[in-house]
């Protein structure tokens, strides 16, 4: 249950906020990299009208994982997860 990460994900938006003065463009370059595969999975989701699919879920919680490593690497995932990773998953998603 992702409930029981809360607590890390407040964390790591704290992390990022303090990091995100020193370096805007770093967090502009991390966000670029985000926003490759949340793009794609917010117009999935919006076709779908509704329909719930486990998978995009799924995707949507490896993304906030994805968060967590480029923003607050300290904080550690639960799951090994990069940019890499996410695309594999994403490529199975659309077959």
């Amino acid at each position: 249950m992702q409930l029981a990460h809360y607590p890390r994900y407040l964390k790591a938006i704290a992390a990022r906020l303090e990091r995100l003065k020193a370096d805007p463009a770093r967090d502009a370059a991390r966000m670029a990299e985000i926003a490759q595969f949340q793009t794609p999975w917010l117009r999935e989701l919006q076709s779908r009208k509704g329909v719930e699919d486990p998978r995009l879920e799924e995707f949507r919680w490896l993304l906030e994982e994805l968060r967590v490593s480029l923003f607050a690497q300290e904080l550690r995932t639960p799951v090994p997860v990069s940019a890499k990773r996410l695309q594999k998953v994403w490529d199975s998603l659309r077959r």
